[in-house]
């Protein structure tokens, strides 16, 4: 058995590498659309597209019912949010690394999420297409 365990999450929630600090990130609504690749579903599917490809398929289709719906996702970055704000850490933080721009309005992050699983959703059930 071999488990694998993606790291979409920078280019999901929007964060990207600022570029005069290479030790911090910022959210950039653009991107959307990137494709954050290694190369190991291209070589799973090229071994087997008619068995990766479905398994693939409706493992994404599971999971987005689940724990990776949109509004699953967005609720919990609301309810993460809330203890950060309330304590005063989330002031705090951007007090001492103001380089990071925090912005407790999530209303742009939940515009770039909703944009992002939509991207991952064509691509995920375009599989196949292009092989």
């Amino acid at each position: 058995r071999f488990y694998y365990i993606p790291w979409d999450m920078d280019y999901t929630f929007g964060s990207v590498g600022l570029e005069t600090s290479p030790n911090f990130s910022r959210f950039k609504e653009e991107g959307a659309e990137v494709l954050a690749d290694n190369g190991l579903l291209e070589t799973l599917i090229a071994a087997d597209p008619d068995r990766v490809i479905p398994l693939v398929q409706k493992r994404w289709a599971q999971l987005r019912q689940g724990l990776f719906d949109t509004q699953n996702l967005l609720d919990r970055f609301a309810v993460s949010l809330e203890p950060l704000v309330a304590s005063g850490a989330f002031e705090r933080d951007g007090r001492r690394w103001p380089e990071q721009a925090n912005d407790s309005d999530l209303s742009p992050l939940y515009s770039y999420m909703t944009q992002r699983m939509n991207f991952l959703d064509s691509y995920i059930n375009g599989l196949g297409q292009e092989w």
